[in-house]
């Protein structure tokens, strides 16, 4: 099929391109169906599974002991394959027709650099101008090298979208912070406080979402929450600590 060979022109193998339609057509999934749907051997099932969530196709859920997998959304290929649109365009209509929508689970796991860059980058796109992002942060992510080109992507995404910040941090990390920026600080100063709070982990609020984000883990990992009862309380505890945070 069109679609199989498009995606085997965006990198994934024959293996990779039989599961992740697979995964479309079945909605969240154990191995087991998964398997038996794609044809693609029990030796090789989670090797390929792995190599589809580092390359951002694929993202996982636990509910006990078991992991289900489902697909991403299929409009990751318009951003992998801006130069090939037109062919990409006339294939995304059959994915999302295989597409099993109503099991959607309200949290997902993302791993690795590429898949979470894909994945924030994706939501800014998605978003509207003005839209509202806050986030607070554990300082140390954003001292490692691989940390800052990761915000700085992300920073110019925001920047250009036009979206409302607000960046949250620990005092102690403060002067690293604005040393690691450089002359970028005097924009960063703008939308950025610092407070007495060590938050536990890196926290975006955005779209519906809440995003915890470790980049010092080898893969770095995301896990995105949709909940709104949780979106309000952490809504909530973001502005109390803005609101005792200082410039």
């Amino acid at each position: 099929m069109e679609y199989e060979e498009v995606l085997l022109e965006l990198g994934l193998n024959r293996w990779e391109s039989r599961a992740y339609v697979s995964l479309l057509e079945l909605g969240s999934s154990t191995t087991g169906p998964l398997v038996k749907k794609s044809g693609v051997p029990v030796s090789k099932i989670y090797h390929v599974l792995d190599s589809l969530s580092k390359k951002g196709f694929v993202s996982y859920v636990i509910k006990g002991k078991t992991k289900y997998f489902q697909a991403v959304d299929v409009r990751i290929l318009r951003r992998i394959l801006k130069e090939k649109e037109k062919r990409v365009e006339n294939v995304i209509g059959q994915l999302e027709i295989l597409k099993n929508i109503s099991g959607k689970q309200s949290v997902e796991i993302f791993e690795g650099m590429k898949a979470i860059t894909s994945l924030l980058i994706g939501l800014i796109e998605e978003a509207d101008k003005g839209e509202e992002w806050l986030s607070f942060s554990v300082g140390e992510d954003e001292l490692i090298e691989k940390g800052e080109i990761f915000w700085d992507k992300v920073g110019v995404a925001r920047y250009e979208k036009g979206l409302r910040v607000k960046l949250l941090d620990n005092e102690d990390y403060k002067e690293k912070i604005r040393r690691t920026y450089g002359e970028r600080w005097k924009y960063i100063s703008k939308i950025m406080r610092f407070g007495k709070t060590l938050f536990p982990t890196t926290t975006i609020i955005f779209q519906g979402r809440i995003i915890l984000l470790n980049l010092l883990s080898d893969p770095e990992t995301a896990i995105v929450i949709e909940s709104d009862e949780l979106l309000e309380f952490y809504r909530k505890f973001f502005m109390q600590q803005w609101g005792l945070a200082s410039k």
